[in-house]
């Protein structure tokens, strides 16, 4: 009984050490529709999986976390104004590692998506340009040099149409505005399924299309040195202990192609550096 009382007594020293040190100022977070990621629903409340990570790691630092609705477009820009703190679900690139320490939390490929029987299961990049085919993409997103290229050759020719977010590319490609989107299926998962075309819809991977690191960005300029290691040590630790895989899981069961090349088991080598909390500490989610 002894024993037990001093586990648990240490369980509770462990969970309040891991809490105490908040950040020093509520952290500003960008909020973009991005399918079942991040939601923002009519009456202006926030959801997925984006707010629930950060949920985690608010019981983890006692860090606050304020949600500010802003179209993705100008949510990059004001990442590189420093008007924001924190990014989420944002593709690795040179320019934004100038403006933010990026945090990665798993890796996507853009795919077609398209109706079924309109494209065969996989393609070659070289074959897509060959079809010809007509597709949208949502502005802002980047998933990588060869994805940007795509995007690129084919706003030349004009076959692109770029949209503001899915649910408006949803609505085209059910009116037959373009063959496809391209786009990671994960993000278009939820304008899908609101669109009456989650059961109809079938995914087209592209072989050469590699994939792009993706994960959360901390602002360089408005956050303390001291806020933004906290930050990436409390979100690297959720990824170590599988906290990403599990509301991945949850929030991507159905239709069964919105995991499609989305890879959540990152390699050692691409996590961050040691966190501040050892991978086997005991969890205190609230």
């Amino acid at each position: 009984m002894r024993i037990l009382r001093c586990l648990l007594v240490l369980n509770w020293l462990a969970c309040a050490a891991s809490t105490q040190a908040a950040c020093s100022r509520p952290v500003k977070v960008a909020i973009s529709p991005m399918g079942r990621n991040m939601m923002v629903q009519p009456d202006g409340s926030v959801g997925g999986l984006v707010p629930d990570i950060l949920k985690l790691a608010a019981a983890r630092t006692g860090c606050q976390f304020d949600f500010i609705k802003v179209p993705r477009v100008r949510a990059l820009r004001r990442l590189e104004t420093g008007d924001i703190d924190l990014l989420p679900g944002s593709t690795r690139t040179e320019e934004r590692d100038k403006s933010g320490m990026f945090v990665h939390m798993y890796n996507s490929r853009a795919m077609l998506i398209a109706l079924a029987g309109k494209l065969p299961p996989e393609l070659g990049l070289d074959e897509v340009r060959k079809r010809e085919l007509s597709f949208g993409a949502i502005r802002g997103n980047n998933y990588g040099p060869e994805y940007m290229r795509l995007l690129e050759e084919a706003g030349s020719l004009p076959r692109l149409s770029l949209v503001p977010d899915p649910d408006t590319a949803a609505r085209m490609l059910a009116a037959g505005r373009f063959d496809a989107v391209l786009a990671g299926p994960s993000v278009f998962a939820e304008a899908a399924q609101r669109a009456g075309l989650a059961d109809k819809l079938a995914v087209t991977a592209i072989s050469g299309m590699q994939p792009a690191q993706v994960g959360i960005y901390l602002n360089r300029q408005s956050l303390s040195l001291a806020d933004q290691e906290q930050l990436r040590a409390a979100f690297a630790w959720l990824v170590a202990r599988g906290e990403y895989s599990r509301l991945v899981r949850q929030y991507y069961a159905e239709p069964k192609w919105s995991v499609l090349g989305l890879d959540t088991r990152l390699p050692a080598a691409s996590k961050p550096g040691a966190p501040l909390w050892a991978d086997n500490e005991p969890a205190c989610f609230i």
